[in-house]
């Protein structure tokens, strides 16, 4: 890292924070963006104009090294509980779920009832919760939103949707399904008049629960489904971004990933991630796909524009109510930025029937591109600038799939856009809000021996004097990261292939080191057997295109 920011160690970190001056019960605001990539606020790099998220990451502390899951329900299981997603309920996407894992324990496809989320503890200690936009960890009519902590909730249950008022399902088996869309636990049939757009009607719908709190402590979600695909924009909005794209992606990667040298963001020492297995040279597309190509990324642009425009609104609320002031608020990705293809995300072979609805029932054209009714995907190459300095994207165990945008403005403090490269997972953010709250020993007493304890740190504990190691698997694929080193495997063979990179310098994962450091291997081979004993992970017998 270089001078542009003070770097944070744990130690530091945990000081910097210290203990909450106010009096007063602190609120909490999460922010979550659905797919993201690691450059896509101009704080981080990107060309977008984002100066409301821009503000908030100024006064705020930027954990840089922040490591999810490599996609979104396993994610948001860890986030609410701080526990591993093997035990929340989520070892697999529901969607993906294989064979061998179905009906297994913490296979359930859904958030289960062996863990306490952080909103059932806050609900019960007098905090107004309420939830608003992607939930996706329930099944059915089973442990939605409302049932799970929050008193309030407009959630969309499913993984995307249509960000428009038709309520067409991002994916789904017939063409008359609509998206299971809830209000309060009751699943509805039409959206609202003032539904225009999914990032606005979200940040509104929260404005409104936040002006209902009054006086009372609150706990909010703000969970936006953009940037995730079927990408959508307003016209308007896209118009923007007219020919701010027409030199390629080539081109946009290299700015984005000299800019995120030049802030620190990516050490200097990384070199440009390899092409994408899918990737393409833009020189090799007819100009038809460049056109096709170009308009994705001008749509991609405008839903992050809306992101931050909305996230400003929300924010100028609290200002008004002058709620900010002691309000933590935290924003982060769920994961990094899709890259697949839409034959990678929903093969023929797997999937015929939600892939033949797909393809019947949108508007594939050029002209169509964003409107209602669209379905366009951002693909590997825009994904590929999107997060320039890692390598892979959703899906993969790599930095391009875990490690993702995350800041958290503490109550009545102002961090001065600090950055803090310290290992952290998002296991963390939990058990931080419990101690910002005082809710702590609530939430201990609430998981008593009946409930899997929470295994993230508070980013205020000090630092374990072992480091940290964090291990992630899905679909069978592996990382293991001590903040050093990462170790990356496919367990679907009969024998890890592991590869090893030092993160600290090659974060595009350029030079496997595995022959050169056999120690380093088998120390972190070792911490991944560990947890996978103590997770009961059940390797799958089957995978998708993810």
């Amino acid at each position: 890292m270089n001078n542009f920011y003070k770097t944070l160690g744990a130690a530091s970190l945990a000081a910097s924070l210290g203990s909450n001056a106010a009096t007063e019960s602190p609120n909490v605001l999460f922010v979550v963006v659905d797919d993201m990539g690691y450059s896509d606020l101009s704080k981080f790099g990107s060309e977008i104009p984002t100066p409301h998220l821009d503000q908030l990451a100024n006064q705020s502390l930027i954990m840089s090294n922040m490591q999810t899951a490599p996609t979104c329900s396993p994610s948001r299981a860890m986030l609410w509980t701080g526990v591993d997603n093997h035990k929340a309920g989520l070892g697999n996407m529901l969607e993906e779920m294989a064979p061998n894992q179905q009906g297994k324990p913490g296979y359930e496809g859904m958030i289960n009832r062996n863990v306490v989320l952080i909103s059932e503890t806050l609900q019960q200690q007098g905090y107004e919760t309420f939830y608003v936009g992607k939930w996706h960890l329930s099944k059915g009519a089973e442990s939605r939103a409302f049932d799970r902590g929050f008193s309030h909730t407009f959630a969309l249950n499913s993984g995307g949707a249509s960000h428009y008022r038709d309520m067409k399902p991002a994916y789904a088996p017939t063409p008359d399904a609509k998206a299971p869309y809830s209000e309060n636990g009751k699943l509805i049939e039409t959206l609202p008049e003032n539904f225009t757009y999914s990032t606005q009607f979200y940040a509104d719908k929260a404005i409104e629960y936040i002006e209902a709190t009054k006086d009372k402590p609150f706990f909010g979600v703000l969970s936006f489904t953009a940037p995730h695909w079927p990408l959508q924009a307003p016209d308007e909005i896209v118009a923007k971004y007219r020919g701010k794209y027409d030199k390629g992606y080539e081109v946009l990667y290299e700015q984005r990933y000299n800019q995120q040298k030049a802030l620190g963001f990516i050490p200097a020492e990384t070199r440009p991630t390899k092409i994408f297995p899918e990737g393409k040279r833009w020189a090799d597309l007819t100009e038809q796909e460049k056109k096709v190509e170009i308009r994705a990324m001008e749509i991609y642009a405008a839903m992050i524009d809306q992101v931050d425009s909305y996230t400003g609104k929300v924010i100028n609320k609290l200002k008004q109510l002058d709620k900010y002031d002691n309000t933590l608020i935290v924003f982060l990705s769920d994961n990094g930025v899709e890259g697949h293809t839409l034959d990678e995300i929903w093969p023929m072979d797997q999937f015929p029937k939600i892939r033949t609805t797909i393809d019947n029932s949108h508007d594939f054209s050029y002209e169509n591109m964003g409107k209602e009714n669209s379905y366009a995907i951002l693909g590997p190459n825009w994904a590929r600038a999107a997060s320039p300095g890692f390598y892979m994207f959703k899906g993969y165990p790599h930095l391009g799939g875990t490690q993702v945008v995350s800041f958290i403005k503490y109550p009545h403090k102002n961090l001065k856009g600090e950055m803090s490269d310290s290992l952290s997972t998002i296991k963390d953010i939990a058990p931080t809000v419990l101690a910002v709250t005082d809710m702590t020993e609530a939430h201990t007493k609430n998981i008593g021996d009946d409930h899997y304890p929470i295994s993230g740190r508070s980013l205020l504990a000090p630092p374990s004097p072992e480091g940290r190691v964090v291990i992630t698997e899905l679909f069978g694929k592996v990382s293991v990261n001590d903040g050093k080193w990462m170790l990356v495997g496919n367990m679907l063979d009969t024998a890890a292939d592991w590869q090893l990179y030092n993160v600290e310098k090659d974060t595009s994962s350029r030079e496997d080191l595995s022959r050169k450091h056999p120690a380093v291997v088998e120390r972190l081979n070792q911490a991944w057997l560990a947890y996978r004993s103590d997770n009961h992970i059940i390797i799958p017998d089957w995978v998708s295109g993810y």
